[in-house]
């Protein structure tokens, strides 16, 4: 809600394909957050669903978020990746977006900010964290 009321986009990108993305964010604990959803994306072929949604590629890879970004009609540079995967997070960089390490409150430590090849990505317990404004 704060993302739509700034007027930030929130975009979906899982390996689930897109119509399951969607029945999930209607069905979630906190009502249907579907309204709240800008595009959704998956790495299968299964087809699109309407407006921002589509079929992007693996998300190890940079093409994906490139393709995310120019489909929303956002500069790559201002997209941030929220990931539990460092590969994800390592291709998100490489196409030039920001990257931004996942951990949720209950299991994470600082050490958990540094990957296994020793890259030091911001860590994010909660969507509150990206909009501090003291960052």
């Amino acid at each position: 809600r704060i993302c739509r009321a700034m007027g930030v986009p929130v975009c979906l990108y899982a390996e689930s394909n897109v119509k399951e993305q969607m029945q999930m964010m209607g069905l979630s604990s906190q009502g249907d957050l579907g309204p709240f959803i800008s595009g959704y994306f998956d790495t299968t072929a299964a087809g699109t669903f309407g407006r921002n949604t589509s079929s992007v590629g693996p998300k190890m890879e940079p093409n994906g978020y490139i393709k995310i970004a120019q489909q929303m009609s956002i500069d790559i540079k201002e997209v941030v990746v929220l990931s539990v995967d460092e590969k994800e997070l390592r291709a998100a960089e490489e196409a030039g977006a920001h990257a931004v390490l996942r951990k949720r409150p209950a299991n994470w430590s600082d050490s958990d900010a540094i990957t296994q090849n020793g890259k030091r990505f911001p860590v994010c317990c909660s969507m509150m964290q990206l909009f501090r404004a003291d960052r």
